[in-house]
């Protein structure tokens, strides 16, 4: 059975007019590709005895578009159908067919126009000396499975890191916001005045691109668990305020390996749920969910327990509780897995309390810091420890002049039946 568009009325001084199938709904993936469109009608079929009857036994939506995309946006050909009426596509970007006269193969995110069909831009890229390791004419840094770009800048953010549009200045600045603050500015066209956010939006130190960063570091530092990933998110901008440093020279200078490993990207990746959220509440004041760490580490930590570079070259305290939720965490299955089979087990050389610095030499020079315990474990989220300094010893860390040592902790074990090829490092040669 299939019905007509339906014209509804009601019959009062208030007239009342709705067309059944004008309406229409996107149908979305997690990139925002508009995957189909249904309108706001149902269409009636029956089914078995009642097949030939006037009555229903069920309902489908009424589909008017549907599409399968290449990987960089270009609609597949036989495997789509296409409602020429309808505005946006992939990426949920607005359709521009004027180059092409074919629906669906160019875009406009509005601070430039992209060619799916290319899969480039058709203009340089504004900020393209952010990312001088790529084409300026790229599209989601030639990786448009994992990356979704938003309207080819981004400014907007809610305080969770969910991205809620830009207000079209190429001025690389962003914001953090509402949903309601910006749907409250929308006129009847539904179009939102971003100069009216913009008084009610909460202006970042951060650069956009800054912010991108940030949260790409933090989604390759975290295995992706919330507290984990807004927990490294404050001990970075807790290590940026102990060093005078922006966030950007602290991710550059301070060894921090996820910035190295794909985190240096102006692109925000969405590789973790968190990670945004995350760098949103570390750099608007939010809790502190290191509990005042400056550094933290993973499953090398957990391989490799005293061996571990921190606690050889400055020393570590760490308690009890810490302790046990990080060994709980890292199984032997993980340790093996996350190590490539290189460590098969929680480390056997690690205990909580002190384990003070034994390295004669760091980084190729002369230790100041042998006997002291710069260090204390300060929380553990997922499989991050997290350490804060030791403010009793630490005048490498906090700059202090003073400080004081711990005899070798533990000098009880045999070093060459336990670690035979770690024995010159404990003896700090």
């Amino acid at each position: 059975m299939y019905l007509s568009k339906v014209e509804i009325s009601i019959a009062n001084s208030n007239h009342y007019s709705r067309i059944r199938g004008d309406k229409t709904y996107e149908l979305s993936n997690h990139l925002g590709n508009v995957l189909a469109t249904i309108t706001d009608r149902k269409l009636g079929f029956s089914t078995g005895i009642k097949s030939q009857s006037l009555f229903a036994t069920h309902y489908q939506a009424e589909v008017t578009s549907a599409t399968d995309y290449y990987p960089f946006g270009s609609p597949m050909s036989k495997r789509s159908v296409f409602d020429y009426k309808l505005k946006y596509g992939f990426n949920s970007a607005e359709k521009h067919n004027e180059l092409d006269n074919l629906d669906g193969l160019d875009y406009d995110l509005g601070a430039r126009f992209y060619s799916s069909k290319l899969g480039r831009m058709f203009s340089p890229d504004p900020r393209e000396s952010d990312y001088p390791w790529q084409s300026t004419y790229a599209y989601f840094s030639n990786s448009p499975i994992s990356q979704v770009d938003f309207n080819g800048e981004g400014d907007y953010y809610d305080k969770e890191g969910k991205h809620l549009g830009k207000d079209r200045n190429d001025d690389n600045k962003a914001y953090v916001t509402t949903l309601d603050v910006i749907d409250k500015t929308k006129n009847e066209k539904g179009e939102t005045d971003w100069e009216k956010v913009i008084l009610k939006s909460k202006l970042l130190k951060l650069s956009n691109s800054e912010l991108n960063i940030f949260a790409n570091t933090i989604s390759q530092e975290s295995s992706g668990n919330k507290l984990e990933s807004y927990g490294i998110a404050s001990a970075i901008n807790n290590l940026a305020n102990l060093k005078g440093k922006s966030i950007l020279g602290t991710l550059q200078t301070e060894g921090i390996y996820g910035y190295k490993d794909g985190g240096n990207n102006t692109l925000y990746e969405n590789n973790s749920e968190y990670g945004m959220g995350a760098a949103i509440n570390a750099v608007t004041g939010g809790f502190d969910y290191s509990y005042g760490a400056i550094r933290w580490d993973g499953y090398d930590f957990a391989a490799r327990g005293f061996l571990h570079p921190k606690s050889k070259e400055s020393g570590i305290d760490i308690s009890e509780q810490h302790l046990k939720f990080f060994k709980e965490y890292w199984s032997d299955d993980r340790i093996t897995k996350n190590s490539g089979g290189q460590y098969i087990e929680f480390s056997k050389n690690i205990w909580a309390g002190r384990s003070s610095a034994l390295s004669h030499y760091k980084n190729g020079n002369k230790n100041p810091n042998v006997g002291m315990v710069l260090y204390k474990s300060t929380a553990v989220h997922g499989g991050t420890i997290f350490w804060g300094a030791n403010k009793n010893a630490s005048y490498d860390v906090l700059k202090i002049t003073t400080g004081y040592k711990y005899n070798i902790a533990y000098p009880i074990f045999n070093l060459d039946k336990i670690y035979p090829n770690e024995k010159a490092y404990w003896k700090g040669l």
